[in-house]
């Protein structure tokens, strides 16, 4: 199936008169991809450019994804010192309980106060999804689910996402809180949009990296106690060597439940270049890896990682910039960075960009460029701010590529000796060519 969507994935075809803005490339390709999930989302961690957005603007369920906001909140207690992978994290009678309820993605827990490790909890959670794991790590950092709860919903306020509803911590839904469960019901589902789930993944994975690389992991045995192993195979099929296996899937999580239907958040490449994907709200498990196809083969046929302007590339050339008080007349301005993004393939983006500059340049009145010595490579002699009408980031607003221009070499300015002298010369040569001229005009008249 994976090939077969690598070879048909269709090349989107960008309708000239309808620009390539961010939103005219994604419900045009959702449209040709004919995309059967309720959400979508991508972007590049590294930037912060969002790369396709579909409906992600509501409230959805998030299911198990939910495990990636709960490990958050755990990580950050590791990085406060509140524990480390190695303590050893009780488990109660209840959450034996919960490991062994049919139908619920778990790792059979026994009752105990020290066998179990954080770390091993933790990749029972991000492996096989053990709802009965996060919840003892949950009842160990803040004392009961409940209050882990208000604590995941912090860390999101802390990232500036406010919209959002939350009721467990691993993803069930509310009547599993192991704390007020006899509040909710099974329509109180964790949610989240899209657009934000990928922000805070975003965050996590720059803060905890470690997530990540114990996501990857397809095949795991879990001790359950010292006679019985669990083997744990990995719920995100699209690793290489599972069921819908690909290289190019680095990692990350599943989430399934009745309201939020079947979910997925990945790690992938385009271009060689890490960036994250999500679906919501496919219709069932073959759906999930269907429809994720599809879009990941769709954005890697219609995105490039482009580069528009290279480190070291000439802004200007020395026959068109004038060195003022200078040891020399003329040099080269360079581009100091490289300046690039993914954008679709195929459009003019020299015809589309706008660029400014953080301030305003002199010139001669010969009309070249002007600078002033004394000059230094590593400094800046102007910014430019590149705009594309592609360019957003995830947060919707409009972003923009930014590269300093520097010169070519160091001049140095003329002494103040120098500069005077120089002055007077011209101030001279000034005075000699308009007596010279008077007097020409003057020979011409008496002739």
């Amino acid at each position: 199936m994976t090939l077969l969507w690598t070879v048909f994935s269709p090349t989107l075809v960008l309708a000239e008169d309808r620009g390539t803005s961010l939103g005219d490339f994604s419900s045009q390709l959702a449209s040709q991809l004919n995309l059967g999930v309720d959400q979508a989302a991508a972007m590049d961690p590294a930037t912060g450019q969002a790369l396709f957005r579909y409906q992600d603007d509501d409230l959805h369920g998030i299911a198990s994804l939910t495990k990636l906001l709960s490990l958050y909140v755990v990580y950050d207690a590791i990085k406060a010192g509140q524990l480390d992978f190695d303590t050893k994290i009780p488990v109660s009678e209840g959450v034996a309980e919960l490991s062994r309820l049919p139908n619920l993605s778990n790792v059979p827990l026994d009752a105990s106060t020290d066998y179990y490790t954080a770390g091993d909890l933790i990749d029972a959670t991000l492996i096989y999804s053990a709802n009965s794991a996060i919840v003892a790590l949950a009842q160990y950092v803040a004392g009961d689910e409940a209050t882990f709860v208000e604590k995941m919903g912090d860390k999101l306020e802390s990232l500036g996402i406010t919209d959002y509803k939350l009721y467990t911590a691993s993803g069930l839904d509310g009547k599993y809180q192991t704390t007020h469960g006899d509040q909710y019901t099974s329509q109180d589902e964790n949610q989240m949009r899209g657009i934000d789930l990928l922000r805070m993944t975003q965050h996590l994975l720059e803060d905890y990296p470690d997530i990540l690389k114990r996501s990857a992991v397809p095949v795991k045995d879990f001790q359950v106690n010292p006679e019985t192993t669990f083997r744990m195979v990995n719920f995100n099929e699209f690793l290489p060597g599972l069921a819908h296996g690909r290289e190019d899937v680095l990692g990350l999580k599943t989430g399934t439940e009745d309201l939020a239907g079947a979910c997925i958040l990945i790690v992938s490449r385009i271009n060689d270049r890490p960036v994250l994907l999500l679906t919501l709200g496919a219709s069932d498990n073959e759906a999930r890896y269907r429809e994720t196809n599809k879009l990941l083969n769709g954005l890697q046929d219609n995105l490039a990682w482009t580069l528009l302007h290279q480190e070291g590339e000439v802004f200007a050339s020395r026959d068109h910039v004038d060195v003022y008080q200078g040891r020399q007349d003329q040099v080269d301005l360079l581009y100091q960075d490289n300046s690039a993004a993914f954008l679709p393939q195929g459009i003019d983006w020299a015809q589309e960009k706008v660029e400014s500059y953080s301030d305003n340049w002199r010139y001669t009145p010969q009309g070249t460029l002007q600078v002033k010595a004394p000059l230094d490579p590593s400094q800046a002699v102007n910014q430019v701010t590149i705009r594309l009408p592609f360019l957003e980031d995830v947060e919707g607003q409009d972003m923009a590529l930014t590269n300093a221009i520097v010169p070519s070499e160091e001049v140095e300015g003329l002494s103040p000796i120098v500069r005077v002298t120089r002055r007077m010369s011209q101030l001279i040569e000034s005075l000699v060519d308009q007596v010279e001229d008077w007097l020409d005009t003057q020979s011409a008249k008496a002739n």
